[in-house]
Protein backbone atom coordinates (compact mmCIF):
# COMPACT_ATOMS: atom_id res chain seq x y z
CA UNK A 1 0.00 0.00 0.00
CA UNK A 2 1.17 3.54 -0.55
CA UNK A 3 0.36 6.64 0.40
CA UNK A 4 1.62 10.48 0.77
CA UNK A 5 2.18 13.08 4.56
CA UNK A 6 1.13 16.32 3.99
CA UNK A 7 4.20 17.28 6.50
CA UNK A 8 6.91 15.91 7.73
CA UNK A 9 10.05 13.74 6.11
CA UNK A 10 13.22 14.94 5.68
CA UNK A 11 12.49 18.72 5.09
CA UNK A 12 8.97 18.97 7.17
CA UNK A 13 7.75 19.44 3.26
CA UNK A 14 5.54 15.39 3.09
CA UNK A 15 6.28 12.53 2.11
CA UNK A 16 5.54 10.03 0.04
CA UNK A 17 5.75 5.95 1.59
CA UNK A 18 4.77 2.49 1.88
CA UNK A 19 3.10 0.39 4.31
CA UNK A 20 2.82 -3.46 4.77
CA UNK A 21 -0.15 -5.06 6.18
CA UNK A 22 1.66 -5.77 9.09
CA UNK A 23 2.49 -2.00 9.79
CA UNK A 24 6.12 -1.91 8.30
CA UNK A 25 6.46 1.82 6.81
CA UNK A 26 9.14 3.47 4.73
CA UNK A 27 9.54 6.78 2.97
CA UNK A 28 10.02 6.39 -0.83
CA UNK A 29 10.34 10.05 -0.86
CA UNK A 30 10.95 13.57 1.02
CA UNK A 31 9.46 16.65 -0.72
CA UNK A 32 11.63 19.58 -0.87
CA UNK A 33 10.34 23.19 -1.69
CA UNK A 34 12.24 22.59 -5.03
CA UNK A 35 9.99 19.65 -6.32
CA UNK A 36 6.72 20.06 -4.42
CA UNK A 37 5.70 20.41 -1.18
CA UNK A 38 2.33 19.23 0.74
CA UNK A 39 0.84 16.71 -1.47
CA UNK A 40 -2.91 16.20 -0.36
CA UNK A 41 -4.45 13.83 -2.42
CA UNK A 42 -4.34 10.19 -2.91
CA UNK A 43 -1.63 8.38 -5.44
CA UNK A 44 -2.69 6.59 -8.51
CA UNK A 45 -0.30 3.71 -9.42
CA UNK A 46 0.02 2.55 -13.25
CA UNK A 47 2.04 0.14 -13.74
CA UNK A 48 4.39 0.45 -10.59
CA UNK A 49 4.63 3.95 -11.20
CA UNK A 50 2.92 6.54 -8.34
CA UNK A 51 1.57 9.43 -9.59
CA UNK A 52 0.35 12.41 -7.56
CA UNK A 53 -0.03 16.71 -6.79
CA UNK A 54 1.39 18.43 -4.39
CA UNK A 55 -0.61 22.02 -3.43
CA UNK A 56 2.68 23.67 -3.10
CA UNK A 57 5.93 24.24 -3.56
CA UNK A 58 7.89 22.89 -7.19
CA UNK A 59 9.65 25.50 -9.73
CA UNK A 60 6.82 28.00 -10.12
CA UNK A 61 5.84 27.78 -6.08
CA UNK A 62 2.16 26.45 -7.20
CA UNK A 63 2.57 22.69 -6.67
CA UNK A 64 3.42 20.03 -8.87
CA UNK A 65 2.58 16.81 -10.61
CA UNK A 66 4.87 14.47 -9.91
CA UNK A 67 6.07 10.22 -10.25
CA UNK A 68 7.80 8.26 -8.23
CA UNK A 69 8.56 4.58 -8.98
CA UNK A 70 8.23 2.23 -6.25
CA UNK A 71 11.62 1.86 -5.32
CA UNK A 72 11.62 5.97 -4.30
CA UNK A 73 13.03 7.41 -7.87
CA UNK A 74 10.78 10.61 -7.97
CA UNK A 75 10.51 13.01 -11.39
CA UNK A 76 8.18 16.36 -11.56
CA UNK A 77 6.38 15.92 -14.50
CA UNK A 78 4.87 19.69 -14.01
CA UNK A 79 5.35 22.76 -11.83
CA UNK A 80 2.73 24.97 -11.27
CA UNK A 81 3.25 28.88 -10.64
CA UNK A 82 1.31 31.19 -8.13
CA UNK A 83 -0.32 33.01 -11.24
CA UNK A 84 0.11 30.82 -14.02
CA UNK A 85 -2.97 30.51 -16.64
CA UNK A 86 -2.66 26.79 -16.23
CA UNK A 87 -3.82 26.91 -12.69
CA UNK A 88 -2.18 26.16 -8.94
CA UNK A 89 -2.71 24.94 -5.94
CA UNK A 90 -3.89 21.67 -6.95
CA UNK A 91 -5.69 19.71 -4.11
CA UNK A 92 -7.23 16.89 -6.44
CA UNK A 93 -6.14 13.60 -7.16
CA UNK A 94 -5.29 12.23 -10.89
CA UNK A 95 -7.65 10.20 -12.68
CA UNK A 96 -5.57 7.14 -14.71
CA UNK A 97 -7.22 7.34 -18.18
CA UNK A 98 -4.69 4.99 -20.13
CA UNK A 99 -7.94 3.82 -22.73
CA UNK A 100 -6.96 7.95 -24.19
CA UNK A 101 -3.08 7.28 -23.66
CA UNK A 102 -2.84 9.32 -20.52
CA UNK A 103 -0.72 8.51 -17.29
CA UNK A 104 0.29 5.07 -19.59
CA UNK A 105 3.78 4.02 -18.85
Amino acid sequence: MYGTTYEGGADGDGTVFSITTSGVETVLHSFDETDGRNPTAGLIDVSGTLYGTTRNGGAGNGGAVFAVTTSGTETVLHSFGLTSADGNDPYAGLVDDVRHGNCAS
